[in-house]
């Protein structure tokens, strides 16, 4: 006899005072049913923290000041050396334009390095709370770590710790796939199932973590090394450095919500959706992967949108030079033709 009414991932089959096969049978079976609840505690910890426990704390910040001033002392030596070597040879070919513009862009780079180090922790911040604002709002106070722990059926554990999985879950449904009088046999291979499920979108949880601490370290490194980016703005062969840390900057800080908000079209539609239960956690943990991948996505289109508008101000500008030169030739042209018309 299988009982599994007070808890499926701890089967009593009912052996025998010497059926030992029977006896290894159950044992195996409470060993996956435990490795499944270990699963779905570790899924719960890893999504909730990939949104919650991967911020920056104040602490974080401190340490990117602290780097951030020694890398300002190494980044002046060599920005002001540069500097007035330019500034030199610009009095020597008396060009008083070109000494204006090294001076404001080293100007310039130690504005925008100063404003990364005093306004990046404020931007994060902001980024984060509005995603929390919105995700909330679509999905209650919950946000989108409570939406996606719902989908997959986990509920907290037992005095608030930890998470459990719930009796309505589609774990719950596979695992209890259980045909009468089939014995051991047909528990251990829906338990089986359930753990090979659990197993996927544990490591799909474990890469959204991942990610999303990898954002966060990203962000603080580059206010960390932010002299380096910024303080060389002025000069035009490293501007192309200045850019780049921007764009990344920004690719960063959309990550969040770009996965925030792939996550949560996914529970939204998983919630509503009637497929098997198996169905629903292929589509959950494909949407966990999707958004694992955020960061790398974002900068990606941050970078092509940043390519696209310099092609479009480049093609704009040859476009008003070609215009201006077409213009000079047909002026010239005409007062050519004007000029032959009056000698005649």
């Amino acid at each position: 006899m299988v009982r599994l009414e007070d808890d499926p991932f701890t089967p009593e089959l009912g052996c025998g005072f010497n059926d030992w096969v029977c006896y290894g049978q159950e044992g195996v079976a409470r060993l996956i049913g435990q490795a499944c609840k270990a699963m779905g505690n570790f899924i719960g910890d890893m999504i909730t923290n990939a949104f919650l426990g991967a911020q920056a704390s104040a602490g974080d910040w401190a340490i990117a000041g602290g780097h951030f001033w020694f890398w300002v002392a190494i980044a002046s030596v060599l920005v002001l050396g540069v500097g007035f070597w330019q500034i030199a040879v610009a009095v020597i070919l008396q060009q008083p334009g070109r000494m204006l513009q090294i001076v404001g862009g080293m100007i310039a780079g130690v504005f925008l390095s100063v404003m990364a180090l005093q306004w990046m922790p404020n931007i994060v911040s902001a980024f984060s709370g509005v995603t929390s604002q919105l995700t909330a709002g679509l999905n209650g106070s919950g946000g989108v770590g409570g939406a996606v722990i719902n989908v997959l059926g986990l509920g907290e554990g037992i005095d608030g710790i930890g998470y459990t999985i719930k009796a309505n879950s589609p774990v719950m449904a596979i695992a209890t796939v259980v045909t009468p009088g089939s014995g051991s046999l047909n528990v251990i291979g829906p338990l089986m199932l359930a753990l090979v499920a659990l197993g996927v979108i544990s490591l799909a949880a474990l890469l959204l973590f991942i990610s999303m601490s990898i954002r966060t370290f990203g962000l603080i490194a580059l206010v960390a090394f932010a002299p380096l980016g910024l303080m060389f703005y002025g000069q035009p062969r490293m501007k192309e450095l200045a850019e780049k840390w921007g764009q990344l900057a920004l690719g960063l800080l959309l990550a969040e919500p770009l996965a925030a908000g792939m996550l949560l079209l996914a529970t939204n539609i998983a919630a509503g959706t009637t497929s098997s239960s198996m169905g629903l956690l292929l589509v959950s943990a494909g949407a966990i992967f999707a958004a694992a991948f955020s960061p790398l996505w974002a900068v990606k289109m941050v970078s092509f949108a940043a390519a696209e508008i310099q092609t479009a101000m480049g093609n704009s500008q040859f476009g008003q030079r070609q215009g201006s030169a077409a213009g000079t030739g047909m002026m010239r042209f005409g007062m050519g033709a004007l000029g032959k018309k009056v000698t005649r």
